[in-house]
């Protein structure tokens, strides 16, 4: 009698002609059909086999397939259903019949007199399929290596080889993946069927009839004889251990070992179809024998490290390939000892990355930046916050840059902001998921150490781990990229989402000029990650026009100092230029700073680390041109290739400016430059720094002369601050006398703060008598400095993402700055928003021509009080400056005017002298 545990389908309790209950629950426990050898495999039950005669089998329309008789007693049949009839209730049959897989099988169980006692249907299913593919013998070893797959019709629990001698091994893998088992096999065969292994100290008398037996769930074993006739003796091996592909920095690993009773002469490898041009690194390897208990002949491992561009012919095809099988040849000198198609045991492809994750709860943003290679480009992206989708996909941020860094690849840098409805902790792991135009996943990036920086509500940033963090942005910056030559690289000391004030403009300024113009834009500044969800507006409006942001923040810039001497050292071709770098990095990572200064406004400013790893980026991207903000960033121009133009964007000379504090400090005294040394410094200590530069942007005509006369005309230009857009003057929801608005916008800065707070002591209460209701609006950092200047009609509104709003809501714009240098940036804003501007001398340094044309208002400093109030008492007077305003943006701050000479100095240095 048979044991069993199936009842997998139950039929119903039946009646007989009496009315007395009888069981006649039926049942399938097996049902299956080989295609191959035409062979229906079923086994089933029947409750109570009292009266049953004759089973017959029937095909989908009644065809009949064949007749069986119960043959076996079920003992957990009748344990099951408490029958003590002891007649045969079960069925084992195999019939030779024409069937398809899928289709319906019914059994019919039949009385004597011909009464249908109970009936069941099931579908055939697959049949067990086993095939041993690869047997082999190794006779100095003694070894015995199987592989092959099985595909059950039922659940196993485990196999185990049995040896000619009785002795029984567990296999060692099972459930392998094995992706062509769909392709041999129909109805949906388990792709993981593969199985491998080796027994250890096995004789050849071993092999004589060794079986592997499969061992199922419910306690029952098959067995499967090897093909010992089609046992290998003493064939070469070879395994590939792990297949690395980093399509982010282009760079390629392979790594594997191989063992031969013959002599090797050549090995070739391919990857995906392609052949590899790169040549092994190939040692004798004692770790292997020992690992494999090999005897006999040496085995050997194999490295393989090169750049893709320089190791595959066909970087599409490699690059569309999910799952990249390796095939390995070995040859001697006369023929070919081994041609074998494998996958790796460990296959690392990386085509995306995730830099940074930064959620800030008091705005609920969650801010994300990595990069993604690929044969097409990522058109969606969607988020998952502990495995779980976040919403639905969106728009991959249009100001990512895709272009083909090689043959047939797609790179580019993708930045992401989402205002997200949920938690974000320091402990939640945030991945995303790339999608082409067709919705098909293109890749998934995560970064498994690195968890997502959190800011709360009091600015304390959450779950920063600085070494991961560090390298995950490191990472990000040294990622090739598809830049072209016509490529412009800026660097800032300081974070473009906390820079304020006229240099902030003035560079967010000449980066849209030059992404309009065509030119790839490049930034690499000291933005920090939890930082950019703080004002998420100016970053989303900053990424329109920089194609690839680069950061270094403060917080872990020695982490990653360290990190770029180690990318530098590892370079397989650097050349001499390269090693000085790296001599130089390790000096600033030794002493911190390198070139003195005896003034406090370079010495103080100048932020070594960050200049020279900007330097190692430079030199790794290799960007026509490069610019530099501020004197203080000249070392970044020290060790820049040949080939790169490399300018100081001097925003406002130090020189000047001190000369003007000085002034000030003489004819206000110290309430105007409270700190005079801090901006202490001579000529000379500024052109030593600033001649380290190949060229220079002057901001104004002034300081283009100065630097002229002492630099050389030939490497100073002009370039003053451009309007893209100008606005025109807009209805006011204040107009006439209505609570007419005046506006101050300006940065936390000694001219600023005095000027202003002098004007509201001696001129203001003058205008709000003159005109009641008038308020003085104050927009920016200097608001801080003026706190004690509390007065209903003074509002301080601080730092705001956008001045528009403030703009549409102004009257008159001023500016009655005392002292000063550089170019009156505020001036420009107010011209470029359609107002009327009233302003000093000093507040119209450079903009003699829109004074000239009657769109600026300039009065010394004791009258501005009066010109305002003229201003405001007067609409069609107001309104024939704003059109003034309106006429000179338009003819004289468009971007083709003002960068005109930039534009024919760069293009002039780079393309028709490019040396």
């Amino acid at each position: 009698m048979t044991e069993a545990t199936e009842f997998d389908i139950l039929g119903d309790i039946k009646e007989d002609e009496q009315g007395t209950a009888v069981s006649r629950a039926t049942g399938f426990s097996l049902c299956r059909y080989s295609e191959d050898s035409r062979t229906l495999t079923v086994r089933g039950w029947i409750a109570d086999g009292e009266g049953v005669v004759e089973l017959r089998f029937l095909a989908p329309g009644g065809r009949l397939l064949g007749q069986a008789v119960l043959s076996e007693t079920r003992i957990d049949v009748l344990r099951r259903y408490g029958t003590t009839n002891q007649v045969p209730n079960g069925f084992r049959v195999s019939l030779e019949c024409g069937l398809r897989v899928g289709d319906q099988v019914m059994v019919e169980f039949v009385a004597e007199d011909g009464r249908l006692l109970g009936s069941r249907a099931a579908r055939a299913s697959e049949a067990e399929i086993f095939a041993v593919e690869s047997l082999e013998y190794d006779t100095a070893s003694k070894q015995l290596s199987y592989e092959g797959y099985f595909v059950p019709g039922r659940q196993i629990r485990g196999m185990s080889i049995t040896l000619s001698r009785g002795r029984t091994e567990a296999v060692d893998e099972m459930f392998v993946h094995r992706k062509d088992i769909g392709q041999r096999i129909t109805n949906g065969a388990n792709l993981y069927a593969g199985f491998r292994g080796r027994v250890f100290h096995a004789g050849q008398g071993d092999l004589k009839a060794a079986t592997l037996i499969a061992h199922y769930v419910n306690g029952e074993d098959r067995s499967f004889p090897l093909p010992i006739e089609n046992t290998v003796y003493d064939a070469p091996r070879a395994v590939i251990e792990k297949l690395e592909i980093n399509w982010l920095v282009g760079k390629f690993r392979l790594h594997g070992w191989f063992r031969a009773f013959q002599e090797v002469t050549r090995i070739d490898i391919s990857v995906a179809g392609q052949l590899c041009h790169s040549i092994p690194v190939i040692n004798s390897s004692d770790a292997v024998m020992k690992q494999q208990r090999f005897k006999g002949p040496i085995a050997r491992e194999f490295t393989i490290e090169a750049r893709l561009e320089d190791a595959f012919e066909n970087l599409g095809l490699l690059c569309s390939a999910t799952s990249p099988e390796v095939s390995i040849s070995l040859y001697n000198r006369t023929s070919l000892l081994l041609e074998q198609v494998q996958a790796a045991r460990d296959t690392v492809v990386q085509k995306a990355s995730l830099s940074y994750s930064a959620f800030d709860r008091r705005n609920s943003v969650l801010a994300l930046q990595g990069c993604y290679v690929g044969a097409a480009r990522p058109c969606s992206l969607q988020v998952l916050c502990n495995g779980v989708a976040v919403g639905q996909p969106l728009a991959v941020q249009a100001s990512a840059d895709h272009g083909a860094m090689m043959p047939g690849v797609q790179a580019g840098e993708w930045s992401w902001m989402y205002d997200i409805n949920g938690v974000v902790t320091a402990s939640t792991r945030i991945s995303v998921r790339l999608f082409d135009e067709n919705g098909l996943l293109l890749g998934e990036a995560d970064a498994p150490t690195l968890r997502p920086t959190v800011v709360s509500g009091h600015e304390v940033v959450e779950g920063l781990d600085v070494e991961a963090q560090a390298a995950a942005q490191h990472a990000h910056n040294f990622a090739r990229r598809p830049l072209p030559p016509n490529t412009v690289l800026f660097t800032l000391q300081g974070s473009i989402t906390l820079f304020y004030g006229g240099g902030a403009v003035r560079l967010l300024d000449l980066m849209r000029f030059f992404h309009n113009a065509g030119y790839t834009v490049m930034l690499v500044d000291r933005t920090a990650p939890w930082e950019i969800a703080r004002r998420p507006a100016v970053y989303r409006e900053m990424r329109e026009y920089v194609d690839h942001h680069l950061m270094i923040p403060q917080l872990i810039k020695s982490q990653m100092l360290a990190l770029s001497i180690a990318e530098m050292e590892r370079k397989p071709d650097a050349d001499l230029h390269d090693r000085k770098l790296i001599d130089k990095l390790k000096e600033v990572q030794k002493k911190g700073r390198l070139m003195s200064a005896d003034s406090k406004a370079l010495a103080e400013r100048a932020d070594t680390h960050f200049n020279y790893m900007c330097t190692a980026l430079a030199n790794h991207f290799s960007p026509r041109l490069a610019i530099s903000s501020y004197v203080w960033s000249a070392e970044f121009h020290q060790g820049l290739r040949p080939g790169i133009y490399g300018m100081i964007d001097t925003v406002d000379m130090q020189v000047m400016r001190y000369e003007s504090f000085c002034d000030a400090h003489a004819r206000f005294g110290p309430a105007a430059v409270p700190n005079l040394e801090k901006y202490a410094l001579s000529e000379a200590e500024e052109l030593r720094f600033l001649s380290l530069a190949q060229g220079f942007i002057a901001i104004s005509r002034q300081e283009r002369d100065w630097l002229a006369s002492r630099l050389g005309a030939h490497r100073v230009v002009a370039a003053g601050v451009s309007v893209t857009a100008p606005v025109a003057p807009v209805q006011r929801r204040n107009s006439g006398r209505a609570h007419p608005i005046v506006l101050f916008v300006g940065n936390l800065y000694e001219p600023n703060t005095f000027s202003l707070r002098r004007f509201v002591q001696e001129q203001w209460a003058g205008v709000t008598e003159a005109v009641p209701g008038a308020k003085l609006v104050v927009c920016g950092r200097v608001g801080e400095g003026l706190q004690d200047l509390a007065d209903p009609s003074i509002e301080l509104t601080g730092i705001v993402d956008s001045l528009a709003d403030l703009y549409q809501r102004a009257t008159i714009a001023i500016n009655p700055v005392l002292f000063g240098s550089g170019l009156p940036v505020k001036t420009v804003e107010g011209l470029s928003n359609g107002k009327a501007v009233v302003c000093t001398e000093f507040g119209a340094r450079g903009l003699e021509d829109a004074v000239a044309c009657g769109a600026l208002i300039v009065t010394p400093f004791e009258t501005i009080g009066e010109r305002i109030i003229q201003m405001l008492k007067d609409p069609g007077g107001r309104r024939a400056v704003e059109e003034a305003a309106k006429t000179f943006v338009r003819n004289s701050l468009s971007p083709e005017t003002v960068m005109a000479d930039l534009m024919n100095f760069v293009e002039s240095r780079i393309f028709y002298n490019p040396a």
